[in-house]
């Protein structure tokens, strides 16, 4: 990724969580080796003298690590939950991508007239560039909840053909991917996904769409 993906990625906020959550982690060890320096006392005060200054700063850091603590399991349960939250028009380009480069890669495969035993570089530069669309896409959210099962259906039915891809290797020595192509994994769930982007008035790849019915 060149140094505009990764300026990009920093104002959309999807690369700097991590970077948050490496600073309080660092600040909280920083914090934590400072507080038992002054627990066990400064040096140079007798070992029987206890720490009062110690002491203050355990009652005083002791919440301040416990609420950085929940502030980074809360963070990641967050990130787990679902990426970024586009507003309408963001997920409308977004998911207008994933879904072309879906129709670009079943194009590819059906013109390459390739099936059959043996490694191809076209079909696994179309399950490379799928996975891709569909990693990308799983680290965005719809804008509304309503679209919370025809995200993870474009998601999933991306990877599943993907993977069903590999199928033409099973198929003998001159077989025709286009006829193959229609009985793989994923195009019912692009199907339902597009279909219900489609009752939200979003717009769909028609391209896409066509190559599911």
């Amino acid at each position: 990724m060149g140094m505009g993906g990764w300026y990009v990625l920093a104002l959309s906020g999807r690369a700097t969580a991590p970077l948050f959550s490496f600073v309080t982690m660092a600040l909280g060890f920083l914090v934590s080796a400072w507080l038992v320096r002054m627990a066990v006392g400064v040096r140079g005060r007798s070992q029987a003298e206890p720490s009062r200054v110690g002491s203050v700063a355990v009652l005083v850091g002791l919440p301040i690590l416990i609420l950085l603590a929940g502030w980074l399991a809360v963070s990641g349960f967050a990130r787990d939950d679902g990426g970024e939250r586009l507003d309408r028009v963001g997920y409308q380009a977004a998911s207008l991508e994933a879904e072309q480069a879906f129709a670009s890669g079943y194009r590819r495969v059906e013109r390459s007239g390739r099936a059959g035993p043996g490694f191809d570089m076209t079909t696994y530069g179309v399950q490379e560039n799928l996975r891709d669309a569909a990693s990308d896409l799983d680290q965005l959210s719809p804008p509304g909840d309503e679209l919370d099962d025809a995200h993870s259906d474009l998601v999933g039915g991306l990877m599943a053909f993907a993977d069903g891809l590999e199928a033409l290797e099973d198929q003998p020595v001159g077989a025709d991917p286009a006829r193959v192509l229609p009985s793989l994994d994923g195009l019912e769930q692009i199907r339902a996904a597009l279909l219900e982007l489609r009752r939200a008035g979003y717009q769909v790849d028609t391209q896409a769409w066509q190559l599911t019915v």
